[in-house]
């Protein structure tokens, strides 16, 4: 063992024969963050994430993680933080990283009265979107992007910390325990919630997620069925803000990656151009920092054979909006069992809610428009694009062409698997409506004549 004896990491330790530990910083999804001593290098300052005890004893996560600090360490920026080694002792395990400080911009928010103005926060974004386009064109993701994750140093400029340990560290944790932890929700673009391959434009989406919650004073989506939430439901504007500068962040928020901007570096060159255009100060009225959020914990844990079953999340923005209560979904969940029959349909027959009040509901959660399709003229250019099976196994009816999209009514907009198909099939962007499920059958009975 080095330094005191075995047990409780803490004040005082010596890890590695070199580094005395100072100062408890705090934690993050690694483990405990130290500000630390270099003995050997005349008491430079570094800071020490110890791992967590999970991973400790698993020989394949120290490897993995030895892996992804040689990738990370080749970043040389200033305003990324540097990672300096791996350490594998017998006493700990841990990465020696630059010490920056330990006010980090979910610091900052928190101690703020009020979000930032649109002008104030413009030095902070280009400084991160520069080391972001940096990384990225070195093939290196962050995948992890939150106000916690970005230190302010004592001259109050930006650094990026934590490329991709954090999120490997998770990745890990789930093959260790069998389940899937999701960091920090709150900052996940779509396609990282739907465990896709990512790319730069999922940074993007996460940045512009921070950028946001600065500010609005809470992120995008912070509240109810965030997965949900974050893969359907637009962004809100934000009251105060010009309207150039919410259409800047709401491209950067865009569901679809392809809709966003092309890099950090054109995000970031679009808002300064949209502030520009804004010189008011904030209204009295835009909405105070939002205290209750904490940035530092993992947002949920989720099984990893079944992650977020859509039936459960159709019912949770049910119960949201008031329709029904959350003892009328377990019981519909129930009786829901063993049944090919959605959720919808199931409410429906125990008489806890009728059709229309369902899609009405799912309009006001989602912010998804509601169709009646009684009377509805189809496009006969949509539905040539739509096989008659496909439509039935999914319960979605084509309704018309508008440009490159095609408008499809379905009555289980939640169904991604079923949108993705729809694309699929149709070769073109699918817009969904939400109508009921007899609306939806009437309809196909009447395009495909059957």
């Amino acid at each position: 063992m080095d330094g005191a004896d075995a047990g409780e990491i803490r004040v005082g330790t010596l890890l590695a024969g070199r580094f005395e530990l100072v100062e408890y910083v705090g934690h993050g999804g690694i483990g405990r963050v130290w500000r630390a001593l270099d003995r050997q290098l005349e008491d430079e300052e570094v800071a020490c994430k110890v791992l967590r005890d999970s991973l400790f004893f698993d020989r394949r996560a120290v490897a993995d993680l030895k892996r992804e600090v040689l990738l990370t360490r080749r970043l040389r920026h200033p305003h990324i933080v540097s990672v300096h080694n791996f350490w594998d002792t017998e006493r700990a395990r841990f990465v020696t990283m630059e010490y920056i400080g330990k006010q980090s911009l979910a610091d900052t928010i928190v101690n703020r009265p009020e979000p930032f103005h649109p002008h104030e926060v413009i030095g902070w974004l280009r400084q991160l979107a520069d080391a972001l386009d940096y990384a990225h064109a070195r093939s290196v993701l962050h995948r992890d992007i939150k106000p916690a994750n970005i230190l302010l140093d004592t001259d109050g400029a930006a650094h990026l910390a934590d490329f991709g340990i954090a999120c490997l560290t998770r990745d890990i944790e789930t093959r260790v325990s069998g389940e899937m932890t999701i960091g920090t929700l709150m900052f996940m673009s779509p396609e990282q919630l739907m465990g896709e391959n990512l790319d730069a434009r999922s940074d993007l989406y996460s940045l512009a997620s921070a950028l946001y919650e600065l500010l609005n004073g809470r992120p995008p989506f912070h509240q109810g069925s965030i997965i949900t939430q974050i893969q359907l439901k637009p962004v809100d504007s934000i009251p105060g803000v010009s309207a150039e500068v919410n259409a800047v962040l709401r491209k950067a928020l865009s569901k679809r990656r392809e809709d966003r901007h092309r890099s950090c570096g054109e995000f970031c060159a679009e808002y300064a151009a949209a502030v520009g255009y804004d010189t008011r100060a904030i209204a009295p009225d835009v909405p105070r920092v939002h205290r209750a959020i904490t940035h530092d914990s993992e947002t949920v844990v989720l099984p990893s054979s079944a992650a977020h079953p859509i039936e459960r999340r159709l019912g949770v923005l049910l119960v949201e909006s008031g329709l029904i209560s959350a003892a009328q979904l377990d019981r519909a969940l129930d009786e829901q069992k063993g049944s090919l029959d959605r959720i919808g349909s199931v409410l429906v027959r125990m008489g806890y809610a009728d059709e229309a009040a369902i899609a009405r509901a799912l309009e006001r959660q989602l912010g998804i428009p509601f169709v009646s399709l009684q009377g509805e003229q189809f496009d006969p250019e949509a539905t040539a694009l739509l096989p008659r099976e496909l439509a039935e196994n999914r319960g979605c009816a084509p309704v018309r062409c508008v440009g490159d999209r095609v408008i499809v009514a379905m009555s289980d907009p939640l169904d991604l698997t079923a949108s993705n198909e729809l694309e699929e099939a149709c070769g073109q962007r699918v817009e969904v409506r939400i109508a009921t499920e007899s609306d939806i059958k009437a309809a196909i009975r009447r395009i495909y004549q059957k």
